[in-house]
């Protein structure tokens, strides 16, 4: 299985907006969005289409079997991403039973803009007579042709959006092939839960809701996940991926509204049961080799200059080794441990300045 995974995890979505709230309103800076909701959320139906892309060398594109996982996966999802949705307002999500398929021709042979995706998107839901308020899910395959808007190669996994039409669309490039539904390689699940959670509170993408899984997970450096059984009972949150311990499906983090924005939000803000679900048991204790490798993570995004990211994998890793050996007590003295890792950022951040 190819796995492309890069270092950054960014969702473009805001990047997107602000350029289309500058092109309708030059040299008006865009505004931020609130903590709750100005404007209706999601209530319809995603529909999970297939797109071949013509290209040059040949016909490329998430393959067959894994758009039934990632459409079972949506399946399971959908349950736990409406009830943390409720905190921003009514919504509701259904997932079409059968994944559509559709051939576009990417005008730059093997490159395409959003601007082109949301014409086919306009095309697909006229063809397919899809109704007003539901929304159109597109995957991008790890290889062959690249959306110029959203590049993988930039660590960009995907956006939300609307069509010309006024359709919504979310848009995720996958990493790899041989979807799983837990995902354990990490290639697909954590930017299409991404995406539809904050298409679900923001379907117009204008900025008039928070984007609700920014804070939480990809574009604040740290990424909370919500783990579940296969019967969609809620087991745990955690940075740590793997977590050390069973799971069928997770959902990425979603911000409560009070820190929506923060950037990043609090581990509290991220990591909690979808409201009006019971709280966790008494999870198993993560795996120790998955917390080393968490911190090793760490220190090579350290050593790589990702010093943002390498102190928050490090201090992560230490909560989980920590939890693995049943000693939460000794979480308050990570505190000190942090300090120091800060005080050594800026110490190095300094000293990049001096070069």
């Amino acid at each position: 299985m190819a796995d492309l995974t890069p270092t950054a995890r960014t969702c473009a979505t805001r990047a997107i907006k602000e350029a289309k709230h500058r092109a309708l309103h030059p040299g008006v800076e865009p505004p931020r969005a609130g903590a709750q909701a100005a404007a209706p959320l999601f209530s319809g139906t995603v529909h999970l289409v297939r797109l071949t892309f013509d290209t040059p060398s040949g016909p490329v594109g998430v393959d067959a079997a894994d758009h039934a996982v990632a459409l079972q996966f949506l399946q399971l999802a959908a349950p736990p991403i409406t009830a943390y949705a409720t905190q921003y307002g009514p919504n509701s999500i259904a997932i079409d039973p059968a994944v559509g398929v559709d051939t576009v021709t990417p005008p730059g042979g093997t490159t395409y803009s959003d601007a082109d995706l949301a014409g086919w998107v306009d095309q697909y839901a006229q063809a397919h007579a899809i109704p007003a308020g539901d929304a159109v899910s597109v995957l991008n395959p790890p290889s062959g042709v690249e959306n110029t808007d959203a590049p993988a190669s930039q660590g960009v996994l995907g956006y939300h959006n609307v069509s010309p039409g006024g359709v919504m669309y979310t848009f995720v490039n996958a990493m790899g092939s041989g979807f799983t539904l837990d995902d354990a390689a990490d290639v697909y699940a954590f930017a299409l839960a991404h995406e539809t959670e904050e298409m679900t509170v923001d379907p117009q993408a204008n900025l008039s809701n928070p984007e609700v899984s920014d804070p939480c997970s990809g574009n604040c450096g740290v990424s909370y996940r919500d783990y579940f059984d296969a019967s969609g009972n809620y087991i745990n949150s955690g940075s740590a991926f793997p977590p050390g311990y069973p799971y069928a499906f997770f959902v990425s983090g979603f911000v409560t509204p009070a820190q929506a924005n923060a950037c990043p939000a609090p581990a509290a803000a991220c990591a909690y049961p979808p409201p009006g679900t019971p709280g966790p048991g008494p999870a198993p204790p993560p795996n120790p080799t998955a917390c080393l490798q968490e911190i090793g993570t760490g220190v090579e995004e350290f050593l790589a200059g990702n010093t943002t990211q390498g102190i928050v994998d490090v201090e992560n890793g230490i909560y989980c080794l920590l939890d693995s050996l049943g000693i939460s007590v000794a979480r308050f003295a990570l505190h000190a441990v942090k300090d120091d890792l800060e005080k050594l950022k800026a110490d190095l951040d300094a000293e990049l300045h001096k070069v």
